[in-house]
């Protein structure tokens, strides 16, 4: 996936709403590709989680 692409999803994330699109983009601008893929694979990670406990308690 690329740079770009994943910058986009993060923004599309809870995580950008909670910390404000602009400033989390300017963070991002500021990293390199592998501080961006960490914080994609957490932003996902944690949406799997979530759904496979909402899954639990049916």
């Amino acid at each position: 996936m690329s740079r770009k692409q994943m910058i986009q999803d993060i923004l599309a994330s809870p995580l950008a709403e909670a910390h404000g699109k602009t400033n989390l983009l300017r963070t991002l601008n500021k990293h390199n590709d592998k501080f961006i893929k960490a914080v994609w694979l957490t932003v996902y990670e944690q949406e799997d989680e979530a759904a496979i406990d909402s899954l639990a308690s049916l």
